[in-house]
């Protein structure tokens, strides 16, 4: 009985030594995106390819904005009025840009409901809320997270930006946006506009 239990030993011992190699080799190969342990109110962090700066933080998650301005496109290239929930840029970020990021990273992002006020000078009406994962922030979330002009000012390729944000201009072909200077535009700019920044903000799980 001991002779037959040694010899299936001996033939069962090279089988699980092979598939423990296996498991170890799999997992030193495999890369996943851990969540970071701490993050501070504007502090930089890396998600994805991009760096970010953090505006908030509520228990288990926090918003970001890129640290740069990331590219350039127009609001909405047909025409129609510049809502929000309407917008090319709305849709390209909630697909294109979206996609663009791991699975790992995906999973991260929340999806939340956004409002989209009426702009606060002119009364333009704003439109309904929206249910994002990544969005561009409002005139009243700017003037939220930001304190003063030099802290809203970006960079694209080595030189100040303005970028949009998703709050209707004094008319409503027009989106309003953060001035190269960091000043925010209230008037806005025509949505066609094709080299408006794009700063793309979103909710993480930390």
């Amino acid at each position: 009985m001991l002779k037959k239990r040694n010899l299936y030993m001996k033939r069962i011992m090279p089988i699980i030594i092979f598939s423990l190699l296996v498991m170890l080799l799999i997992s030193g190969c495999s890369k996943s995106t851990k969540p970071d342990e701490e993050v501070s109110v504007f502090e930089t962090i890396q998600f994805g390819d991009y760096q970010w700066r953090v505006l908030a933080t509520q228990e288990d998650r926090a918003l970001i904005i890129s640290l740069e301005v990331l590219e350039r496109r127009s609001y909405k290239d047909e025409e129609y009025s510049a809502y929000y929930e309407y917008s090319d840029i709305r849709r390209y970020l909630n697909n294109g840009f979206y996609n663009s990021f791991s699975t790992a990273d995906r999973e991260r992002i929340y999806q939340v409901t956004n409002q989209n006020p009426d702009n606060p000078v002119w009364g333009t009406e704003g439109g309904n809320p929206t249910v994002d994962k990544i969005f561009l922030l409002s005139i009243s979330e700017v003037e939220q997270y930001f304190s003063s002009n030099a802290d809203r000012a970006a960079y694209y390729q080595g030189g100040r930006s303005m970028w949009w944000l998703r709050c209707p201009g004094d008319y409503w072909t027009k989106a309003s946006y953060v001035h190269e200077s960091g000043d925010i535009n209230r008037e806005g700019l025509y949505k066609e506009f094709p080299r408006g920044g794009v700063r793309p903000a979103m909710w993480i799980r930390i």
